[in-house]
């Protein structure tokens, strides 16, 4: 499921669009991001169907919503996603990826 608009103190969430996605690309091709995102060393270069194919997979699941989320000047830093919503227990997972890293240290992942 695709989210809507957030703001926030220092960034806005907004819905992933198709042109994020190269940025997505670039981002997971770098090992130390790839490294701090997943815990592991990227195994094979990420491709943009490999991203399509995330983006698409969080869209129809009706237990995930995926944002873009961009500094307040509109810059693409990352993308967010809360996936495994359990909506009886009120629970689920955030995975955030702070991919530009020229945003990170600086409370834009917290």
């Amino acid at each position: 499921m695709i989210g809507c608009n957030l703001s926030g103190k220092k960034v806005n969430l907004r819905p992933l669009m198709d042109d994020d996605l190269p940025r997505r690309v670039q981002w997971m091709n770098d090992a130390e991001t790839v490294r701090l995102y997943s815990g592991i060393y990227p195994i094979r270069v990420y491709l943009l169907a490999d991203a399509e194919r995330w983006r698409q997979a969080l869209e129809v699941d009706r237990w995930a919503i995926v944002w873009a989320f961009e500094t307040k000047e509109g810059r693409h830093i990352g993308d967010l996603d809360l996936h495994g919503i359990d909506r009886k227990e009120l629970t689920a997972k955030l995975t955030v990826l702070l991919g530009d890293k020229e945003y990170w240290s600086q409370g834009y992942g917290t």
